[in-house]
């Protein structure tokens, strides 16, 4: 995320918790979502569920949005696993191409899952996945 999408975050926030903003929360907010791989849309997403829910505690953290982000990932991964993909016939000679394939796959499924979420869409559901 940048420095102006980390502004815009922390100002979002603002508005649900009243909580005043300055450089340093920017800085201390933008270092996790550098480290944690936050996307601006995501991390928007997150904030905006984590108030629809209520939320467990009246000011959100980073942690919560690393973590809604976390399960969301593990969720959806965890279906694609249980979904019986095909790999290309080329790769059936070459089980490690096809393992790397598969992880492939499931990363790019997952990532476009959770893009679909951040623009507001209802993560998919996947069809044959347990």
């Amino acid at each position: 995320m940048t420095p102006d999408e980390t502004i815009d975050l922390l100002t979002l926030i603002a508005a649900y918790d009243q909580r005043t903003v300055g450089e340093a929360d920017v800085v201390a907010w933008r270092t996790v979502a550098v480290e944690e791989g936050w996307t601006f849309p995501l991390a928007r997403r997150a904030v905006i569920e984590y108030h629809k829910r209520g939320g467990d505690r009246p000011r959100i953290k980073p942690a919560h949005i690393t973590d809604t982000l976390e399960q969301l990932r593990r969720e959806i991964s965890s279906k694609l696993f249980s979904v019986d993909l095909v790999p290309p016939r080329e790769l059936g000679d070459d089980p490690r191409a096809e393992i790397e394939w598969r992880r492939t796959h499931i990363r790019e499924a997952t990532d476009r899952a959770l893009e679909a979420w951040a623009g507001g869409k209802r993560l998919p559901e996947l069809e044959g996945a347990a």
